[in-house]
């Protein structure tokens, strides 16, 4: 009897993938996201970016005076808390963190924290166990020369961050006669004037968006997902052959990048401060022109175990078509 339960944990576990790629719509109206520990819960659903993920780090963006932020945080229990957006006594994770950094640009400050612990409550306890530990073992098995491992407590986090669904964005950045474009979900807005992009460090194109200090970002609809997500593989050149894309291009509206024809959205953006956090580079940028084109769904990724606790909920969020 323990044999068989033990087995279909196992299946089960097995068969939920760690990420999956969704529509929504942005802002993503699922999960809320609230840092607890301060004088009053603050919503940071749209102000909490991955900056890196070996160690894993978060940068938010606070309002109070930089002089008094690391004593503050290094003297209270924070924790980042998810929940459904039209359910909010339900928790779905926490992700404890603890003040590692500071990131002050034009006197607004970017705090960074590490995870010290963390809770996935979108799956039953025996079920996450199993679930932790076919992960932990899937990522060092696949362990290559060019891939980050994640020690296990950090995977951990990192799924639960995952609960509030990521978006995707092709990225153009051009500079000299170089120029890429490739995908990215370690992006997002802050409470601040800042738009954060953290990009891993052995990426070739992180020169690019050094030097040239501008890029381009479009929101990728959901019928674009699968040419998006194999442009993955740019992520390893430095520069593409533009003519070899999958789609038509138009230029982005500020830089005259080239962007996805169809694009949701389309920012134009300029560097105002770029730093190593860790594994990953974090480019703090000013968002200079934004145009939203049309309506539509966006590509997203989502924690797996989430998308399969929406799944028993009767939920079922677009998928993109192959």
């Amino acid at each position: 009897m323990i044999r068989d339960w033990i087995r279909r944990l196992l299946f089960v576990a097995g068969r939920v993938p760690r990420y999956v790629a969704v529509g929504e719509r942005d802002p993503q109206q699922r999960v809320r996201v609230t840092l607890e520990g301060l004088d009053a819960p603050l919503d940071v659903t749209r102000n909490h970016v991955v900056a890196a993920v070996r160690p894993l780090t978060v940068a938010i963006a606070m309002t109070l005076p930089p002089a008094t932020h690391a004593g503050m945080f290094q003297h209270r229990p924070l924790r980042l808390r998810f929940a459904p957006l039209r359910d909010p006594g339900t928790t779905l994770g926490t992700v404890d963190l603890r003040h590692e950094d500071a990131i002050v640009v034009d006197g607004a400050a970017l705090q960074l924290f590490r995870p010290s612990g963390s809770a996935d409550r979108s799956m039953p306890p025996g079920a996450r166990a199993v679930f932790r530990w076919h992960q932990a073992w899937a990522e060092r098995r696949r362990r290559r020369p060019s891939s980050l491992e994640m020690e296990p407590a950090d995977l951990a986090a990192f799924q639960v961050l995952y609960v509030c669904p990521r978006p995707v964005v092709l990225v153009t950045v051009r500079h000299g006669p170089a120029g890429n474009m490739f995908p990215m979900d370690l992006v997002g807005p802050t409470a601040g004037p800042y738009f954060l992009m953290a990009l891993r460090n052995t990426s070739p194109s992180v020169r690019l968006m050094r030097e040239s200090r501008r890029m381009a970002l479009a929101d990728v609809p959901l019928e674009s997902a699968a040419a998006a997500i194999k442009l993955g593989a740019h992520h390893q050149q430095e520069s593409i052959d533009w003519s070899a894309l999958p789609f038509a291009t138009d230029p982005s509206p500020a830089h005259g990048l080239p962007v996805l024809r169809g694009a949701l959205r389309v920012r134009d953006v300029e560097v105002r401060e770029a730093r190593e956090v860790g594994s990953h580079t974090l480019f703090v940028t000013n968002v200079i022109h934004d145009e939203r084109r049309r309506d539509g769904l966006q590509l997203f990724h989502m924690s797996g175990p989430y998308h399969r606790y929406l799944a028993l909920q009767g939920i079922d969020p677009p998928r993109p078509v192959a």
